[in-house]
Protein backbone atom coordinates (compact mmCIF):
# COMPACT_ATOMS: atom_id res chain seq x y z
CA UNK A 1 0.00 0.00 0.00
CA UNK A 2 2.78 2.75 0.75
CA UNK A 3 4.41 1.47 -2.62
CA UNK A 4 0.97 2.34 -4.24
CA UNK A 5 0.73 5.33 -2.62
CA UNK A 6 4.18 6.96 -3.46
CA UNK A 7 3.77 6.04 -6.98
CA UNK A 8 0.58 7.87 -7.22
CA UNK A 9 1.83 10.58 -5.09
CA UNK A 10 4.71 10.67 -7.67
CA UNK A 11 2.67 10.62 -10.85
CA UNK A 12 0.57 13.19 -9.62
CA UNK A 13 3.95 15.71 -9.01
CA UNK A 14 5.75 14.34 -12.01
CA UNK A 15 2.20 14.71 -14.20
CA UNK A 16 1.26 18.29 -11.98
CA UNK A 17 4.91 20.00 -13.02
CA UNK A 18 4.43 19.34 -16.67
CA UNK A 19 0.78 20.32 -16.88
CA UNK A 20 1.77 23.25 -15.13
CA UNK A 21 4.09 24.25 -17.44
CA UNK A 22 1.99 22.67 -20.81
CA UNK A 23 -0.81 25.77 -19.25
CA UNK A 24 1.10 28.67 -18.67
CA UNK A 25 3.92 28.74 -21.47
CA UNK A 26 1.78 29.92 -23.98
CA UNK A 27 0.79 33.46 -21.43
CA UNK A 28 5.02 33.83 -20.19
CA UNK A 29 7.57 31.51 -21.13
CA UNK A 30 9.48 32.85 -18.31
CA UNK A 31 7.19 32.64 -15.96
CA UNK A 32 6.22 29.45 -16.93
CA UNK A 33 10.21 27.92 -16.80
CA UNK A 34 10.30 29.51 -13.75
CA UNK A 35 7.31 27.81 -12.13
CA UNK A 36 8.13 24.09 -13.68
CA UNK A 37 11.81 24.83 -12.36
CA UNK A 38 10.62 25.64 -9.39
CA UNK A 39 7.79 22.61 -9.13
CA UNK A 40 10.75 19.79 -10.22
CA UNK A 41 13.19 21.12 -7.24
CA UNK A 42 10.03 20.97 -4.62
CA UNK A 43 10.25 17.76 -6.05
CA UNK A 44 13.48 16.38 -5.75
CA UNK A 45 13.85 17.67 -2.57
CA UNK A 46 11.28 16.06 -0.84
CA UNK A 47 12.02 13.46 -2.98
CA UNK A 48 15.33 12.79 -1.74
CA UNK A 49 14.76 14.30 1.45
CA UNK A 50 12.70 11.45 2.78
CA UNK A 51 14.75 8.58 0.83
CA UNK A 52 18.18 9.56 2.17
CA UNK A 53 19.13 8.87 5.80
CA UNK A 54 21.31 10.37 7.94
CA UNK A 55 23.92 8.04 9.71
CA UNK A 56 21.32 7.96 12.88
CA UNK A 57 18.83 6.98 10.42
CA UNK A 58 16.58 9.83 10.78
CA UNK A 59 15.45 10.96 7.43
CA UNK A 60 17.66 13.55 5.75
CA UNK A 61 14.37 16.25 4.67
CA UNK A 62 14.02 18.28 1.91
CA UNK A 63 15.54 21.45 3.20
CA UNK A 64 18.82 19.86 3.91
CA UNK A 65 18.65 18.38 0.55
CA UNK A 66 18.67 21.49 -0.33
CA UNK A 67 21.44 22.89 1.48
CA UNK A 68 23.53 20.51 -0.01
CA UNK A 69 23.45 21.44 -3.27
CA UNK A 70 23.17 25.04 -3.58
CA UNK A 71 25.44 26.13 -0.20
CA UNK A 72 29.13 26.80 -1.14
CA UNK A 73 31.63 24.79 2.09
CA UNK A 74 34.61 26.36 2.00
CA UNK A 75 36.45 22.56 3.55
CA UNK A 76 34.36 21.26 1.21
CA UNK A 77 34.43 22.74 -2.21
CA UNK A 78 37.87 24.49 -2.01
CA UNK A 79 40.31 22.11 -3.22
CA UNK A 80 43.84 22.75 -2.34
CA UNK A 81 43.23 26.68 -0.93
CA UNK A 82 41.99 27.60 -4.42
CA UNK A 83 39.24 29.86 -3.70
CA UNK A 84 38.72 31.24 -7.29
CA UNK A 85 38.66 28.16 -8.83
CA UNK A 86 36.34 26.28 -5.81
CA UNK A 87 33.57 28.73 -6.26
CA UNK A 88 33.53 28.68 -9.78
CA UNK A 89 33.33 25.01 -9.57
CA UNK A 90 30.45 25.57 -7.23
CA UNK A 91 28.84 28.00 -9.58
CA UNK A 92 29.26 25.10 -12.61
CA UNK A 93 28.11 22.19 -10.32
CA UNK A 94 24.73 24.56 -9.23
CA UNK A 95 24.26 25.22 -13.13
CA UNK A 96 23.90 22.26 -14.24
CA UNK A 97 21.84 20.94 -11.38
CA UNK A 98 19.24 23.87 -12.08
CA UNK A 99 19.66 24.14 -16.04
CA UNK A 100 19.92 20.61 -17.35
CA UNK A 101 19.47 17.96 -14.64
CA UNK A 102 16.17 19.18 -12.68
CA UNK A 103 14.48 20.27 -16.05
CA UNK A 104 14.20 16.57 -17.34
CA UNK A 105 13.98 15.13 -13.62
CA UNK A 106 10.14 15.11 -13.48
CA UNK A 107 10.05 13.28 -16.49
CA UNK A 108 13.26 10.85 -15.64
CA UNK A 109 11.88 9.89 -12.50
CA UNK A 110 8.24 9.27 -13.61
CA UNK A 111 10.43 6.43 -15.96
CA UNK A 112 11.86 5.34 -13.19
CA UNK A 113 8.94 4.54 -10.92
CA UNK A 114 7.73 1.37 -12.54
CA UNK A 115 11.79 0.23 -11.59
CA UNK A 116 11.17 1.08 -7.90
CA UNK A 117 13.87 3.54 -8.35
CA UNK A 118 14.60 6.73 -7.78
CA UNK A 119 17.51 9.54 -9.86
CA UNK A 120 19.76 12.21 -7.69
CA UNK A 121 22.35 14.31 -8.72
CA UNK A 122 25.55 14.40 -7.08
CA UNK A 123 28.66 16.75 -7.09
CA UNK A 124 31.98 15.24 -5.79
CA UNK A 125 34.31 18.68 -5.25
CA UNK A 126 37.47 16.79 -3.95
CA UNK A 127 37.24 14.15 -7.40
CA UNK A 128 36.58 17.06 -9.89
CA UNK A 129 33.22 15.75 -10.85
CA UNK A 130 29.56 15.26 -10.62
CA UNK A 131 27.51 12.40 -11.62
CA UNK A 132 24.08 10.75 -11.88
CA UNK A 133 22.67 8.03 -9.57
CA UNK A 134 19.98 5.72 -9.63
CA UNK A 135 19.00 4.13 -6.11
CA UNK A 136 16.76 1.05 -5.34
CA UNK A 137 14.08 2.53 -3.07
CA UNK A 138 13.66 -0.78 -1.40
CA UNK A 139 16.91 -0.75 -0.18
CA UNK A 140 16.75 2.58 0.47
CA UNK A 141 13.45 1.69 2.59
CA UNK A 142 15.23 -1.17 4.35
CA UNK A 143 17.50 1.53 5.64
CA UNK A 144 20.65 0.70 2.83
CA UNK A 145 23.06 3.61 2.02
CA UNK A 146 25.22 4.71 -0.20
CA UNK A 147 26.44 2.42 -3.12
CA UNK A 148 24.40 -0.64 -0.72
CA UNK A 149 21.58 1.30 -2.29
CA UNK A 150 22.69 2.30 -5.89
CA UNK A 151 21.67 0.54 -8.93
CA UNK A 152 23.70 2.67 -11.64
CA UNK A 153 25.95 5.58 -11.46
CA UNK A 154 26.69 7.54 -14.49
CA UNK A 155 29.76 9.93 -13.47
CA UNK A 156 32.05 12.12 -14.60
CA UNK A 157 35.30 12.90 -12.33
CA UNK A 158 39.01 12.35 -11.35
CA UNK A 159 39.91 9.05 -10.22
CA UNK A 160 43.25 6.56 -10.83
CA UNK A 161 43.36 3.49 -12.91
CA UNK A 162 45.80 0.71 -12.65
CA UNK A 163 48.05 0.10 -16.21
CA UNK A 164 50.32 -2.33 -15.45
CA UNK A 165 50.40 -6.29 -15.96
CA UNK A 166 47.09 -8.04 -15.72
CA UNK A 167 46.36 -9.93 -11.98
CA UNK A 168 45.57 -13.62 -12.19
CA UNK A 169 42.25 -15.33 -13.04
CA UNK A 170 39.92 -14.69 -12.25
CA UNK A 171 40.68 -10.91 -10.15
CA UNK A 172 40.14 -8.53 -13.76
CA UNK A 173 42.31 -5.95 -12.33
CA UNK A 174 45.22 -4.69 -13.15
CA UNK A 175 49.25 -3.75 -11.16
CA UNK A 176 50.44 -0.21 -10.65
CA UNK A 177 51.31 2.22 -11.86
CA UNK A 178 48.01 4.21 -11.86
CA UNK A 179 47.11 7.02 -14.17
CA UNK A 180 45.02 9.64 -12.82
CA UNK A 181 42.01 10.47 -15.38
CA UNK A 182 38.71 12.54 -15.67
CA UNK A 183 36.34 10.58 -17.64
CA UNK A 184 33.06 9.96 -17.94
CA UNK A 185 32.00 6.20 -16.92
CA UNK A 186 29.49 3.68 -15.63
CA UNK A 187 29.13 1.60 -12.57
CA UNK A 188 27.11 -0.47 -11.43
CA UNK A 189 27.47 -1.42 -7.78
CA UNK A 190 24.89 -3.91 -7.29
CA UNK A 191 25.81 -6.00 -9.98
CA UNK A 192 27.85 -9.22 -9.40
CA UNK A 193 31.50 -8.94 -10.08
CA UNK A 194 30.87 -5.13 -9.41
CA UNK A 195 31.30 -3.07 -12.74
CA UNK A 196 33.47 0.50 -11.71
CA UNK A 197 34.73 3.19 -13.72
CA UNK A 198 33.54 0.98 -17.06
CA UNK A 199 34.74 1.08 -19.87
CA UNK A 200 37.95 2.34 -18.86
CA UNK A 201 39.28 -0.57 -16.46
CA UNK A 202 37.79 -2.76 -18.58
CA UNK A 203 39.49 -1.59 -21.94
CA UNK A 204 42.79 -0.08 -20.73
CA UNK A 205 44.16 0.06 -24.92
CA UNK A 206 41.11 2.82 -24.77
CA UNK A 207 42.82 5.01 -22.77
CA UNK A 208 45.99 5.48 -25.41
CA UNK A 209 44.97 7.39 -28.10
Amino acid sequence: QALVGDALAACVAGGGAFCTAAAAVAANPGIASASYLATSVSIYCLRRGALHRWPSGARLGAAEVLRRHIQYEREWHEPEGQMVVGRLRHAAHVAVWLLIFQPIYPLLEACLLPLDHAAFYFYYPRARGAGLVVDSRARRRAGQRGTAAQVLRIDWHRFELNVGARYPPPNPGRHPPAVVCNLPHIDLPLRRPTVRHWPWRQHIGALRW
